[in-house]
C-alpha cells in the first residue's frame, strides 16, 4: 500500500511540475535523423527509384518467366508491388495535384 501511494506521488508530482520530471522540450539529437530521413524518403529520389524498380522487375518478370526458380519470381514480385508503393504517392500527387484526403 505504501508502494502505491508513492508511486502515485511521484505520477502526480511529475504531471503537475514538468520542470522536476525534465520534460521542457523536445530532444533534438533524435528529432534532427529522423527529420532528414523522413524528408529523404518523401524526396524525387524516391519516385526515380520506384519507377526502375517497377521497369527492371517486370521486364526480369515478363521476359524470363520461364527461366527463373520459383523463388527468384516471388523475389521479383515482392520488388515489383514495394516499388509501385515508394512511387504511389509521388504519382499521385503529381497526377492530380494534391496529397492527401480530400472530403467532398
Amino acid at each position: 500500500m505504501k508502494k502505491t501511494k508513492t508511486l502515485l506521488l511521484i505520477v502526480t508530482l511529475a504531471i503537475t511540475l514538468p520542470n522536476i520530471a525534465l520534460a521542457s522540450g523536445g530532444v533534438s539529437e533524435f528529432t534532427e535523423p529522423l527529420e532528414k530521413f523522413a524528408d529523404l524518403l518523401g524526396g524525387p529520389w524516391i519516385k526515380v527509384i520506384g519507377i526502375l524498380g517497377f521497369i527492371i522487375s517486370g521486364a526480369g518478370l515478363v521476359f524470363a518467366r520461364e527461366n527463373l526458380e520459383d523463388y527468384v519470381q516471388k523475389t521479383l514480385k515482392v520488388i515489383l508491388a514495394l516499388s509501385v508503393v515508394l512511387a504511389a504517392s509521388s504519382l499521385v500527387s503529381n497526377f492530380f495535384g494534391f496529397s492527401g484526403a480530400t472530403i467532398l
